[in-house]
């Protein structure tokens, strides 16, 4: 049984791919998924998916364990008083620290039993993103990482069964805990360099997520005197403050990725706040699609990654410019990209 607050059926993102890699690993055919009020059962795929919504003492039992329990608010809102009930007994994959069950008397439930997929420290992650905000927000960020610390170390000394989704995260043990990143079907085959739009870029990621919407402004200062076309795939909750808006195309959320990217020449992802295992970058070699980043984001990958990496702006600019200028090197680059996910990351 997978538990966890991801609407698998509903979310098309990072988590809601997790969450279905774990399906398919641990051949589970149950889901328990927590929600705020989404209720009921549906079944898709022969899996049974169970919604568990909020039930009226748990309305009390968030601001205890809060307050009381040093519980991380991002955990306590996910606490459950009739879940319990569901998984006493089974096998349990926790998807996240958030789904874990902790209870009123704060201790870890079901060791022995039951698998932790923490897939990338939450406290690290959240502490990259600290420098972005200011005052009142950065204090209550700052508690909340201080607590999601104190649970995450709790959980790796008290489970055996722990997984990442990879290797570099700091908290990670070679010796007790196992890898498990996100697999793909991979195609056998891409666009070649001349069915390429020279002058498009593509970028795949929900506008709704602060390290996509950094990364997606750094590519905006990039291209000011640059004559690229930027393609925006993922929800957009809200206007974002371009430089040179004319010249970035947003597609939103789309059924099928791969028609709208396909085309493109390469792809930038530059982040320092990102941790853990980048799906887009998955879905950019999948696609063909050259992929520059830096340092942080490819040390998530195996080290016989096809990345190219980049330190700044200017290596970018030498970077595309010696991209395209041989179509044999471009074909070679894409198809390392293919050779390199079937090695890792296909299912």
């Amino acid at each position: 049984m997978l538990i966890t607050t991801v609407d698998i059926l509903k979310i098309n993102n990072g988590a809601a791919m997790r969450a279905r890699t774990l399906i398919k690993h641990f051949s589970t055919s149950e889901v328990l998924v927590i929600t705020f009020f989404k209720k009921g059962i549906r079944i898709n795929n022969d899996i049974r998916y169970t919604y568990i919504n909020l039930h009226f003492f748990d309305y009390f039992l968030i601001p205890y364990l809060f307050v009381f329990k040093g519980l991380p608010i991002s955990v306590a809102v996910f606490q459950r008083k009739k879940l319990k009930d569901k998984i006493n007994g089974k096998r349990v994959i926790f998807h996240l620290l958030r789904s874990i069950q902790v209870g009123a008397d704060n201790k870890l439930k079901f060791k022995g039993n039951s698998t932790i997929d923490i897939c990338e420290s939450h406290s690290i992650n959240l502490k990259k993103r600290l420098p972005n905000y200011n005052y009142l927000k950065k204090f209550l960020l700052t508690l909340e990482i201080k607590l999601l610390d104190k649970l995450e170390n709790k959980v790796i000394s008290f489970y055996d069964k722990i997984v990442f989704i990879t290797n570099n995260d700091l908290k990670f043990n070679a010796k007790k805990f196992t890898v498990l990143p996100n697999k793909i079907i991979v195609n056998k085959e891409c666009l070649g360099f001349t069915k390429k739009k020279q002058n498009k870029i593509c970028f795949i990621g929900e506008m709704t997520y602060l390290p996509n919407i950094n990364a997606l402004l750094w590519i905006d200062d990039f291209i000011t005197k640059l004559n690229y076309e930027v393609h925006v795939i993922g929800k957009v909750k809200s206007q974002i403050n371009l430089i040179n808006t004319e010249k970035f195309i947003f597609h939103g959320y789309v059924d099928n990725i791969e028609d709208c990217a396909k085309d493109s020449i390469a792809s930038i992802f530059f982040s320092h706040e990102s941790t853990g295992l980048q799906n887009k970058i998955l879905d950019y070699l999948n696609f063909g699609i050259p992929v520059f980043t830096n340092k942080n984001v490819s040390d998530s990958f195996y080290n016989d990654h096809p990345l190219l990496l980049i330190k700044d702006k200017d290596e970018l600019r030498l970077g595309l410019q010696k991209l395209v200028s041989s179509e044999e090197n471009y074909n070679k680059i894409t198809k390392e990209g293919l050779i390199f996910l079937n090695k890792y990351y296909s299912i």
